[in-house]
Formats: C-alpha cells, structure tokens, sequence
C-alpha cells in the first residue's frame, strides 16, 4: 500500500504558482488521481509539517495531440491547490 508520501507526486512550479505562493501563500502540487481533498490535507500535515486552510483540487483529463508522427496520447493528472495560514511555508528543493 502506498504512503501520503508516495501519493504525492511532486511540486508543480511555473511562474504562475510561484505568484501565487507569493500572493496568496497557495502552493500547488501534483497528486495521485485517486486522493481526495481530506487525504491530501493529511499528506502535506505529515509530510511538511504545516496545517493547510484549504485544498482545492482541479483533474485534467487525457487527451490526444496531433504530431507529424500521429495522434499521441497525453496522460491525465491532478493539481492540488493547498492554501497555508500566513506565516507558513512549505520549502520546495
């Protein structure tokens, strides 16, 4: 059986996330398709040691791109958008 920790797949860091974790102290992660809300609030407790105020949560399905080599298939994930009280930070190496 797989841990939060596994679970969790990785940060996702862009530009845009980086604004928000400076505006709005919301950091968003890359997830397992199968974990919910409660399940990742639990995640980031245990693994960065802050209390999340919420957790929203965005699937983005599969799709098909068109290349010169045929139709290639994109693989689905889900973003998690976890909002921390101020003052608190999750360090991302």
């Amino acid at each position: 059986m797989k841990t939060f920790a596994d679970r969790i797949i990785q940060p996702l860091l862009s530009e845009k996330t980086t604004q928000q974790s400076e505006a709005l102290n919301e950091y968003a992660l890359l997830v397992d398709l199968k974990m919910t809300k409660v399940e990742i609030k639990k995640a980031v407790e245990d693994i960065f040691g802050v209390k999340p105020l919420s957790v929203r949560t965005v699937v983005f399905r599969k799709k098909v791109r068109r290349s010169k080599q045929g139709e290639i298939p994109t693989k689905a994930y889900k973003k998690a958008l976890v909002r921390l009280a101020e003052g608190q930070r999750i360090e991302i190496k």
